[in-house]
Protein backbone atom coordinates (compact mmCIF):
# COMPACT_ATOMS: atom_id res chain seq x y z
CA UNK A 1 0.00 0.00 0.00
CA UNK A 2 0.89 3.45 -0.80
CA UNK A 3 0.56 6.54 1.79
CA UNK A 4 0.75 9.96 1.07
CA UNK A 5 1.36 13.48 3.09
CA UNK A 6 1.71 17.19 2.54
CA UNK A 7 2.36 19.38 4.92
CA UNK A 8 4.12 22.73 5.41
CA UNK A 9 7.67 23.42 3.78
CA UNK A 10 10.20 25.29 4.13
CA UNK A 11 12.39 27.74 1.87
CA UNK A 12 16.33 27.91 1.85
CA UNK A 13 17.38 30.24 -1.05
CA UNK A 14 15.46 28.89 -4.44
CA UNK A 15 14.69 25.49 -2.89
CA UNK A 16 11.75 24.17 -1.17
CA UNK A 17 12.24 22.11 1.72
CA UNK A 18 9.53 19.42 2.00
CA UNK A 19 5.99 19.03 0.32
CA UNK A 20 4.51 15.51 -1.09
CA UNK A 21 5.94 12.56 0.48
CA UNK A 22 5.31 9.28 -1.00
CA UNK A 23 5.43 6.27 1.25
CA UNK A 24 5.60 2.39 1.14
CA UNK A 25 3.41 0.79 3.79
CA UNK A 26 3.54 -2.63 5.38
CA UNK A 27 0.32 -3.66 6.28
CA UNK A 28 1.82 -6.63 8.28
CA UNK A 29 4.45 -4.65 10.10
CA UNK A 30 2.78 -1.28 10.20
CA UNK A 31 5.92 0.80 8.84
CA UNK A 32 6.56 2.98 6.55
CA UNK A 33 9.60 3.55 3.86
CA UNK A 34 9.94 6.69 2.03
CA UNK A 35 10.30 6.06 -1.63
CA UNK A 36 9.67 9.84 -3.53
CA UNK A 37 9.23 13.53 -2.60
CA UNK A 38 8.05 15.63 -4.77
CA UNK A 39 8.54 20.18 -3.95
CA UNK A 40 5.88 22.05 -3.74
CA UNK A 41 4.90 24.96 -1.61
CA UNK A 42 2.96 24.16 1.30
CA UNK A 43 0.22 21.12 0.18
CA UNK A 44 -1.46 21.15 3.65
CA UNK A 45 -4.11 19.21 2.38
CA UNK A 46 -4.14 16.61 -0.55
CA UNK A 47 -6.97 14.57 -1.87
CA UNK A 48 -6.70 11.24 -4.54
CA UNK A 49 -9.27 10.28 -6.87
CA UNK A 50 -10.79 6.97 -6.49
CA UNK A 51 -8.85 5.35 -9.26
CA UNK A 52 -5.92 6.70 -7.69
CA UNK A 53 -4.64 8.11 -10.80
CA UNK A 54 -4.94 11.60 -10.15
CA UNK A 55 -3.91 13.63 -6.48
CA UNK A 56 -4.98 17.32 -5.95
CA UNK A 57 -3.49 19.96 -3.77
CA UNK A 58 -2.80 23.81 -3.06
CA UNK A 59 -0.45 26.08 -1.89
CA UNK A 60 -1.33 27.38 1.31
CA UNK A 61 -0.37 30.87 1.54
CA UNK A 62 -1.94 34.02 1.34
CA UNK A 63 -3.76 35.50 -1.44
CA UNK A 64 -1.74 38.27 -2.16
CA UNK A 65 0.44 35.97 -3.44
CA UNK A 66 -1.88 34.25 -5.22
CA UNK A 67 -2.39 30.36 -3.69
CA UNK A 68 -2.70 28.02 -6.96
CA UNK A 69 -4.71 24.61 -7.03
CA UNK A 70 -2.65 21.89 -8.46
CA UNK A 71 -3.25 18.45 -10.52
CA UNK A 72 -0.75 15.66 -10.81
CA UNK A 73 -1.10 11.94 -12.29
CA UNK A 74 -0.03 9.30 -9.91
CA UNK A 75 1.52 6.18 -11.25
CA UNK A 76 0.91 2.71 -9.45
CA UNK A 77 4.30 3.71 -7.32
CA UNK A 78 3.18 7.01 -5.78
CA UNK A 79 5.55 8.84 -7.64
CA UNK A 80 3.88 12.47 -8.95
CA UNK A 81 3.92 14.07 -12.42
CA UNK A 82 2.56 17.44 -12.34
CA UNK A 83 -0.50 18.03 -14.63
CA UNK A 84 -1.43 21.75 -14.84
CA UNK A 85 -2.55 24.83 -11.60
CA UNK A 86 -5.43 27.12 -11.37
CA UNK A 87 -4.60 30.46 -9.42
CA UNK A 88 -7.31 30.43 -6.50
CA UNK A 89 -9.02 33.55 -5.45
CA UNK A 90 -8.89 32.97 -2.03
CA UNK A 91 -6.56 33.40 0.86
CA UNK A 92 -4.89 30.20 2.99
CA UNK A 93 -6.77 27.36 1.28
CA UNK A 94 -6.63 24.83 3.86
CA UNK A 95 -8.99 21.74 2.69
CA UNK A 96 -9.68 20.26 -0.14
CA UNK A 97 -12.21 17.43 -1.53
CA UNK A 98 -14.33 16.17 -3.86
CA UNK A 99 -18.20 16.31 -5.03
CA UNK A 100 -20.19 13.60 -4.73
CA UNK A 101 -20.30 12.52 -8.81
CA UNK A 102 -16.26 13.22 -8.30
CA UNK A 103 -16.45 16.35 -10.84
CA UNK A 104 -15.62 19.14 -9.03
CA UNK A 105 -13.13 20.29 -6.79
CA UNK A 106 -14.63 22.13 -3.27
CA UNK A 107 -12.13 24.29 -1.15
CA UNK A 108 -12.07 26.13 1.47
CA UNK A 109 -9.92 29.15 2.27
CA UNK A 110 -9.40 30.13 5.85
CA UNK A 111 -8.44 33.77 5.86
CA UNK A 112 -10.90 34.88 3.27
CA UNK A 113 -14.05 32.72 4.58
CA UNK A 114 -14.98 31.45 0.97
CA UNK A 115 -15.63 28.33 -0.15
CA UNK A 116 -14.99 27.64 -4.14
CA UNK A 117 -15.35 24.95 -6.83
CA UNK A 118 -13.49 23.92 -9.78
CA UNK A 119 -14.08 21.72 -12.64
CA UNK A 120 -12.27 18.40 -13.31
CA UNK A 121 -11.59 17.45 -16.77
CA UNK A 122 -11.61 14.05 -18.30
CA UNK A 123 -8.31 13.74 -18.66
CA UNK A 124 -7.86 15.11 -14.59
CA UNK A 125 -6.51 18.34 -15.61
CA UNK A 126 -7.96 20.85 -13.70
CA UNK A 127 -10.84 23.15 -15.29
CA UNK A 128 -12.29 26.69 -14.53
CA UNK A 129 -13.67 27.50 -10.95
CA UNK A 130 -17.66 26.88 -11.41
CA UNK A 131 -18.81 27.91 -8.09
CA UNK A 132 -18.04 29.95 -5.51
CA UNK A 133 -19.68 31.44 -1.83
CA UNK A 134 -18.26 34.28 0.33
CA UNK A 135 -19.17 34.03 4.55
CA UNK A 136 -19.58 37.21 6.22
CA UNK A 137 -19.96 37.48 10.05
CA UNK A 138 -17.78 36.78 13.27
CA UNK A 139 -18.71 35.46 16.78
CA UNK A 140 -17.49 35.65 20.28
CA UNK A 141 -13.52 34.98 20.25
CA UNK A 142 -12.21 38.26 19.21
CA UNK A 143 -9.19 37.33 18.44
CA UNK A 144 -9.41 34.05 16.36
CA UNK A 145 -13.71 34.82 15.57
CA UNK A 146 -13.44 38.06 14.27
CA UNK A 147 -14.66 37.00 10.35
CA UNK A 148 -15.35 34.35 8.70
CA UNK A 149 -12.47 31.36 8.18
CA UNK A 150 -13.62 28.34 6.20
CA UNK A 151 -12.10 25.14 7.67
CA UNK A 152 -13.68 22.50 6.01
CA UNK A 153 -15.87 21.31 3.17
CA UNK A 154 -18.08 17.71 3.96
CA UNK A 155 -20.22 15.80 1.77
CA UNK A 156 -23.04 13.74 3.43
CA UNK A 157 -24.82 10.73 1.97
CA UNK A 158 -26.82 12.75 -0.52
CA UNK A 159 -23.99 15.20 -1.47
CA UNK A 160 -24.99 17.93 0.10
CA UNK A 161 -22.06 20.36 0.98
CA UNK A 162 -21.29 21.29 4.64
CA UNK A 163 -18.42 24.05 5.33
CA UNK A 164 -17.24 24.26 8.75
CA UNK A 165 -16.41 27.96 9.70
CA UNK A 166 -14.42 28.49 12.86
CA UNK A 167 -15.47 32.03 12.64
CA UNK A 168 -18.25 32.31 12.59
CA UNK A 169 -19.49 29.33 14.63
CA UNK A 170 -21.49 27.62 11.93
CA UNK A 171 -21.44 25.16 9.26
CA UNK A 172 -23.00 26.40 6.22
CA UNK A 173 -24.92 24.24 3.92
CA UNK A 174 -25.10 24.40 0.34
CA UNK A 175 -26.36 22.71 -2.90
CA UNK A 176 -23.81 21.86 -5.75
CA UNK A 177 -25.55 21.58 -9.04
CA UNK A 178 -24.22 19.28 -11.54
CA UNK A 179 -22.73 22.87 -13.36
CA UNK A 180 -20.56 22.91 -10.00
CA UNK A 181 -22.47 25.83 -8.96
CA UNK A 182 -23.10 26.41 -5.12
CA UNK A 183 -26.29 28.02 -3.87
CA UNK A 184 -26.63 28.71 -0.03
CA UNK A 185 -29.07 26.79 2.26
CA UNK A 186 -29.57 29.10 5.09
CA UNK A 187 -32.23 26.74 6.83
CA UNK A 188 -29.33 24.25 6.47
CA UNK A 189 -27.07 25.58 8.23
CA UNK A 190 -25.79 23.97 11.58
CA UNK A 191 -25.77 26.40 14.60
CA UNK A 192 -22.72 25.82 17.07
CA UNK A 193 -21.93 26.91 20.21
CA UNK A 194 -20.64 30.38 20.88
CA UNK A 195 -16.83 30.72 20.92
CA UNK A 196 -16.03 26.45 19.66
CA UNK A 197 -14.33 27.21 16.52
CA UNK A 198 -15.94 24.67 14.00
CA UNK A 199 -13.24 23.16 12.42
CA UNK A 200 -13.68 19.75 11.20
CA UNK A 201 -16.36 17.23 10.58
CA UNK A 202 -17.28 14.10 9.69
CA UNK A 203 -20.62 11.82 9.21
CA UNK A 204 -21.42 8.39 10.20
CA UNK A 205 -22.24 5.56 7.85
CA UNK A 206 -26.14 5.77 8.78
CA UNK A 207 -26.49 8.92 7.05
CA UNK A 208 -28.19 10.29 10.22
CA UNK A 209 -25.48 11.55 12.48
CA UNK A 210 -22.66 13.57 12.23
CA UNK A 211 -19.41 14.72 14.19
CA UNK A 212 -18.35 18.14 14.12
CA UNK A 213 -14.65 18.72 15.94
CA UNK A 214 -14.53 22.16 17.37
CA UNK A 215 -10.66 23.84 17.82
CA UNK A 216 -10.95 26.35 20.02
CA UNK A 217 -12.90 24.41 22.81
CA UNK A 218 -11.70 20.87 21.93
CA UNK A 219 -15.39 19.73 21.88
CA UNK A 220 -17.05 17.29 19.69
CA UNK A 221 -20.55 18.21 18.27
CA UNK A 222 -23.00 15.36 18.08
CA UNK A 223 -25.10 16.35 15.62
CA UNK A 224 -28.64 14.19 15.08
CA UNK A 225 -30.98 14.69 11.53
CA UNK A 226 -34.56 15.94 12.50
CA UNK A 227 -36.97 16.99 9.79
CA UNK A 228 -34.13 16.28 7.31
CA UNK A 229 -31.44 18.99 8.57
CA UNK A 230 -28.84 18.62 10.84
CA UNK A 231 -28.93 19.84 14.46
CA UNK A 232 -26.35 19.59 17.29
CA UNK A 233 -27.69 17.09 20.44
CA UNK A 234 -24.85 17.55 22.49
CA UNK A 235 -21.29 19.00 23.08
CA UNK A 236 -18.89 16.79 23.92
CA UNK A 237 -15.03 17.47 26.35
CA UNK A 238 -12.56 15.50 24.62
CA UNK A 239 -10.20 16.38 27.21
CA UNK A 240 -9.29 15.32 30.54
CA UNK A 241 -11.81 17.35 32.67
CA UNK A 242 -8.87 18.55 34.34
CA UNK A 243 -7.19 20.43 31.59
CA UNK A 244 -6.76 23.97 32.25
CA UNK A 245 -4.69 24.88 29.03
CA UNK A 246 -5.89 26.54 25.72
CA UNK A 247 -7.63 23.67 23.30
CA UNK A 248 -6.11 23.21 20.00
CA UNK A 249 -8.05 20.90 17.91
CA UNK A 250 -7.11 19.66 14.96
CA UNK A 251 -8.84 16.28 12.39
CA UNK A 252 -12.01 13.99 13.36
CA UNK A 253 -11.95 10.70 11.64
CA UNK A 254 -15.04 7.70 12.18
CA UNK A 255 -14.22 4.37 11.95
CA UNK A 256 -15.58 2.53 9.00
CA UNK A 257 -18.65 0.85 10.80
CA UNK A 258 -19.29 3.98 12.69
CA UNK A 259 -18.41 2.63 16.29
CA UNK A 260 -15.50 4.68 17.13
CA UNK A 261 -14.93 8.58 16.43
CA UNK A 262 -11.38 9.89 16.74
CA UNK A 263 -10.21 13.58 17.32
CA UNK A 264 -6.27 15.08 17.60
CA UNK A 265 -5.42 18.17 20.02
CA UNK A 266 -2.65 20.28 19.54
CA UNK A 267 -2.28 21.04 23.25
CA UNK A 268 -2.27 17.56 24.49
CA UNK A 269 -0.61 15.84 21.78
CA UNK A 270 -2.82 13.28 21.83
CA UNK A 271 -5.81 11.53 20.28
CA UNK A 272 -9.32 11.16 21.93
CA UNK A 273 -10.59 8.14 21.12
CA UNK A 274 -14.78 8.13 21.70
CA UNK A 275 -17.19 4.97 21.32
CA UNK A 276 -20.49 6.33 19.31
CA UNK A 277 -24.00 4.22 20.78
CA UNK A 278 -26.07 4.84 17.37
CA UNK A 279 -29.04 3.56 19.10
CA UNK A 280 -28.95 5.96 21.83
CA UNK A 281 -26.65 8.78 20.34
CA UNK A 282 -24.44 9.14 22.91
CA UNK A 283 -21.07 9.41 22.74
CA UNK A 284 -18.78 8.18 25.66
CA UNK A 285 -14.67 9.62 25.64
CA UNK A 286 -12.75 5.94 26.54
CA UNK A 287 -9.06 7.47 26.59
CA UNK A 288 -6.35 9.80 24.80
CA UNK A 289 -3.69 8.34 23.01
CA UNK A 290 -0.61 10.61 22.74
CA UNK A 291 0.70 10.79 19.22
CA UNK A 292 4.66 10.66 20.10
CA UNK A 293 5.36 14.31 18.48
CA UNK A 294 3.83 17.83 18.75
CA UNK A 295 0.97 19.78 17.23
CA UNK A 296 -1.05 16.32 15.86
CA UNK A 297 -2.78 17.55 12.81
CA UNK A 298 -4.33 15.17 10.48
CA UNK A 299 -4.48 11.79 10.89
CA UNK A 300 -6.12 8.76 9.22
CA UNK A 301 -7.27 5.23 9.15
CA UNK A 302 -5.99 2.50 6.70
CA UNK A 303 -8.85 1.17 4.83
CA UNK A 304 -8.29 -2.18 6.84
CA UNK A 305 -9.49 -0.60 9.63
CA UNK A 306 -5.83 -2.05 11.30
CA UNK A 307 -3.57 1.18 11.30
CA UNK A 308 -3.91 4.75 12.56
CA UNK A 309 -1.26 7.16 11.26
CA UNK A 310 -0.60 10.58 13.12
CA UNK A 311 0.90 13.55 11.32
CA UNK A 312 2.73 15.48 14.00
CA UNK A 313 3.81 19.13 12.07
CA UNK A 314 5.91 20.76 14.88
CA UNK A 315 8.33 17.65 15.32
CA UNK A 316 8.97 16.81 12.08
CA UNK A 317 7.61 13.04 12.43
CA UNK A 318 4.47 10.38 11.44
CA UNK A 319 3.94 8.00 13.84
CA UNK A 320 1.68 4.40 12.98
CA UNK A 321 -0.61 2.67 16.15
CA UNK A 322 -2.21 -0.67 15.12
CA UNK A 323 -5.76 -0.49 16.00
CA UNK A 324 -7.71 -2.62 17.43
CA UNK A 325 -11.09 -2.90 15.70
CA UNK A 326 -13.32 -4.52 18.67
CA UNK A 327 -12.12 -2.20 21.44
CA UNK A 328 -11.14 0.92 19.05
CA UNK A 329 -8.30 1.31 20.69
CA UNK A 330 -4.55 2.35 19.53
CA UNK A 331 -1.32 1.15 20.41
CA UNK A 332 1.86 2.85 19.40
CA UNK A 333 4.05 0.85 16.35
CA UNK A 334 6.73 2.86 14.71
CA UNK A 335 7.79 6.04 13.33
CA UNK A 336 9.11 8.01 10.69
CA UNK A 337 10.93 11.10 11.58
CA UNK A 338 12.57 14.06 8.91
CA UNK A 339 9.57 14.60 7.44
CA UNK A 340 9.03 18.85 7.20
CA UNK A 341 6.02 20.00 8.68
CA UNK A 342 3.91 17.08 7.52
CA UNK A 343 -0.22 17.71 7.96
CA UNK A 344 -1.91 15.24 5.34
CA UNK A 345 -2.11 11.41 5.42
CA UNK A 346 -3.65 9.48 2.79
CA UNK A 347 -3.60 5.77 1.83
CA UNK A 348 -3.44 4.15 -1.56
CA UNK A 349 -4.25 0.92 -2.79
Amino acid sequence: MIVLTGGYTNKKGNEIEGGIYTFEFDEKEGTLTEKDLYPTVNPSYICVSDDNKFLYTFEEIGIDEKPKLKAFSLDKAGKLTFLNEKVIPGGAPCHITFSKDKKFLLIACYSTGNVLAFAIKADGTLGEMTGSAQHKGSSVNKSRQEGPHAHMVALDKEGKVYVCDLGLDKIKAYSLSSTGELTPLPDEDIKIAEGSGPRHMVFHPDGEHGFVINELTSTVSLLKKEGGKFKVLKDYLALDGSFSGLPTAAAIRISKKGKYVYSSDRTIQAISIFEFDADNSTLKLLTHEETGGEAPRDFNIAPSGKWLIAANQNTDNIVTFSRDKKTGLLNRKSEITDIVKPTSIVFIK
